[in-house]
């Protein structure tokens, strides 16, 4: 299985219409979002590619794990972002997080820390490098919405 990880902003009327529309710039708008947690199964390839499902299986089931943060607060930065690593003996498996904050070195942070200590005591795994995508956007005069989506599976109802 692939699991394909991106990061894009989006901006609207609302900080909803934000969150909107960072859904059509990562290419899932119209469809239905089913949160999971934190873990990548056995056998699968994480890969930093976008999906296109735009125009397209309108109302599907998207399985993903994702972060997002919105504001309208003028001036105000914002930042969301997944991490997640792989064991590197076969058949591989993994971890993923997802942290928001203030900037895109705020959440680097976080994910890797959190990744650390989530390894600490998995001690039965080898594992590999630490990778991450980050969004960012800063709000000047419209609200924004700062997403990174990891998308398991489109699956239609």
């Amino acid at each position: 299985m692939d699991i394909f990880v991106s990061g894009k902003t989006g901006e609207g009327l609302t900080e909803l219409a934000a969150f909107d529309n960072a859904l059509w710039n990562l290419g899932v708008g119209d469809h239905n979002l089913i949160h999971l947690s934190s873990v990548v199964p056995l056998n699968t390839t994480v890969k930093k590619e976008a999906v296109n499902y735009n125009g397209q299986f309108q109302g599907d089931r998207i399985y993903c794990v994702y972060a997002e943060q919105r504001t309208s607060i003028p001036d105000t930065t914002i930042a969301a972002g997944l991490g997640w690593v792989m064991t590197t003996e076969e058949p591989s498996w993994g971890l993923f997080v997802e942290h928001t904050g203030g900037s895109k070195e705020d959440v680097i942070s976080q994910i890797k820390h959190s990744l650390q200590s989530m390894m600490e005591y998995r001690t039965d795994y080898t594992w590999g490098e630490v990778e991450y995508e980050v969004a960012s956007a800063t709000c000047i005069d419209k609200p924004v919405c700062a997403m990174t989506l990891a998308v398991y599976q489109r699956e239609a109802w």
